[in-house]
């Protein structure tokens, strides 16, 4: 095999994709070398490309990149034309040159961190459970993208929480377990739960055509004479894209809260112009759009905002007297502050038409209400909910429920799901059987879910 250091590539997209940013490109790239989907890149190289590596070195190369760095976890924009590449096995570093929407280079690099002091935490390193979450949190917390992180863990019946780092860079405060964070996409199982509950109420069918809940101007959203149903809204089958093409080019987008201005008058403009490319439930591929819609039509069925029926329907029900989208005053002087990838502050993010895909925010104390409920609550329609949203309704590669993944380890299955926003990443995840459950909260930009899916594990063994 060629070597894969430096790894240089020329390649251009085609217009199906449009010109897309730097930052875009990267998650492009990302998505399909996760997906294995090499032959997809490939498609879209340049011709002088093609003309220089045939498809059976570029595929061979890409497996030999992803065999070696395992499954990218992120890609951080370091400085420009430079990102930090984190996979499962190894971290690379990135250059991507990119020129009104064509890529003029590429190359990955071997890439390693200097690592930070260790961090200030409450944990009080007496058990063996706080020695084992001190090996898994410490570690990640030395890392240069991370700010302040709070755990909480369901065991045995009982809760334990665990706070390391601070709220505001330099100000030595740790975080509590009441103090807020952006929860991101964790948010989408909330929607599936909502879902759930309207479908029990007899107000919705998961085999529904979406059309039913639209405008009447808003053309049949169909492929191939198959409809998108609200089912294919949560599990990711729609065959929407991941974010609607013209949302970045929105009069008044701001990168560090893109979501401000994107209204129902722009969604459904948008969805009227919309051609599909595939049949739905043909593949999962994840789609903010998809969830952000599938909320817009249950704000049309009960009348009521996003806001409105997660306090009504969820979170007052199980006490959670912080989950929220709109903060109060008082709330937000218990606001970690959120750190970019360039470990700046970055605004708070605020949702319009789009609030069901991310905007919740929470504490861990709250989330691990939520976690508890998910795994056993006495609240019965709220069971009967919790259960219809875990129940799997796609399966090929990833298998899914109404919001919730599913992983299976050895005779376990872990439900899980992450979340990310300008200033803060989340990880949640529980099993059923043994009752265990983990939350994760952080307010700067590396992904906790390595750690999650390290103390889960754990905690089925132990």
């Amino acid at each position: 095999m060629k070597s894969l250091f430096p790894f240089l590539l020329f390649f251009s997209f085609n217009t199906v994709f449009g010109q897309m940013t730097t930052d875009q490109t990267a998650q492009f790239i990302k998505d399909k070398m996760n997906a294995g989907e090499f032959p997809a890149i490939y498609a879209v190289l340049s011709q002088e490309f093609q003309k220089q590596v045939p498809a059976t070195d570029f595929e061979q190369f890409s497996g030999g990149l992803m065999q070696a760095m395992g499954k990218i976890q992120s890609i951080k924009p370091q400085k420009p034309n430079e990102y930090i590449v984190k996979g499962d096995k190894k971290t690379f570093k990135m250059h991507l040159y990119v020129d009104k929407g064509k890529i003029e280079g590429l190359q990955f690099l071997p890439y390693s961190e200097k690592l930070k002091e260790k961090s200030i935490t409450s944990n009080p390193l007496q058990t063996d459970l706080d020695k084992q979450i001190d090996a898994f949190a410490s570690p990640f917390m030395q890392q240069a993208a991370t700010m302040g992180m709070s755990i909480g863990i369901i065991r045995d019946g009982k809760t334990y929480f665990y706070n390391y780092g601070e709220t505001q860079k330099g100000n030595k405060t740790l975080p509590t377990q009441n103090t807020l964070f952006e929860i991101g996409s964790i948010s989408k199982t909330f929607t599936g739960s909502l879902l759930a509950l309207a479908v029990l109420e007899k107000k919705i069918s998961l085999d529904d055509e979406i059309n039913k809940y639209l405008p009447k101007d808003i053309p049949k959203m169909v492929f191939n004479g198959k409809p998108i149903r609200i089912k294919h809204l949560s599990n990711h089958t729609s065959g929407l894209p991941r974010m609607p093409e013209d949302f970045f080019q929105l009069k008044g987008f701001d990168e560090q809260n893109p979501y401000k201005n994107y209204t129902d008058k722009e969604l459904f403009e948008y969805l009227k112009k919309l051609k599909l490319t595939r049949e739905p439930e043909k593949q999962l591929e994840y789609s903010n759009l998809g969830v952000g819609l599938l909320g817009v039509i249950l704000e049309r069925v009960y009348k009521k905002s996003y806001e409105e029926l997660i306090k009504e329907k969820i979170a007052l029900p199980l006490e959670m007297k912080d989950t929220h989208l709109k903060t109060s005053e008082n709330q937000f002087t218990r606001f970690a502050k959120g750190y970019n990838e360039a470990n700046e502050i970055n605004s708070n993010w605020d949702f319009q038409a789009l609030a069901a895909a991310g905007a919740i925010r929470s504490t861990v104390s709250d989330m691990l209400l939520y976690t508890q409920a998910q795994i056993s609550t006495n609240k019965q329609n709220l069971q009967n909910a919790f259960n219809l949203a875990q129940t799997t309704t796609y399966s090929a590669k990833e298998e899914i429920g109404l919001g919730w993944f599913k992983m299976k380890k050895d005779a376990n299955t872990i439900f899980w799901h992450n979340g990310g926003t300008g200033g803060y990443r989340s990880f949640m995840a529980f099993d059923k059987n043994k009752k265990v459950g983990v939350v994760i909260l952080t307010n700067a930009s590396e992904g906790p879910d390595n750690v999650g899916i390290q103390m889960m594990e754990w905690l089925l063994k132990n």
